[in-house]
């Protein structure tokens, strides 16, 4: 976490990968993490490393987009479907199987929705949940 208070160091890097869930972050490393992605760097999550991070930090989850909520009924098998076939991070992609946890999480309606999933265990009229994805730069 130290790292977040670089600033400089922040904005030298393409892509940042936060690996910590949970936890807290102070004001001036939000604001310089938030600053090096204004900036143009990268981020991407890891497993549910970035939507289960910080929750005292508001500004943070906006920029995240969303916040995990739970995995209800643990593992399970469930179809991931394509909702977007036209953007480059979806192209070619076709609808897939999954067993694993299946996320239920909170997200902005501003996200653009790339693919969904469907709780089937809890209540099949359950809107279909998003698995989003923003802004990735790779240098």
């Amino acid at each position: 976490m130290e790292v977040y208070l670089a600033a400089y160091k922040l904005k030298s890097l393409s892509l940042i990968v936060p690996i910590w869930t949970q936890g807290e972050i102070t004001r001036e490393q939000t604001s310089n993490l938030l600053e090096a992605v204004a900036s143009g760097v990268g981020i991407a999550g890891w497993h549910g490393c970035m939507a289960d991070s910080y929750r005292e930090a508001v500004d943070y989850q906006f920029m995240v987009g969303g916040q995990w909520v739970s995995h209800p009924g643990g593992y399970n098998d469930y179809e991931v479907n394509i909702a977007s076939h036209e953007d480059p991070i979806t192209a070619g992609l076709s609808d897939f199987s999954m067993h694993t946890e299946q996320y239920y999480m909170h997200v902005d309606p501003s996200n653009e929705v790339l693919a969904t999933t469907t709780f089937r265990e809890i209540n099949e009229s359950v809107a279909s949940l998003s698995i989003r994805i923003r802004g990735l730069r790779v240098a």
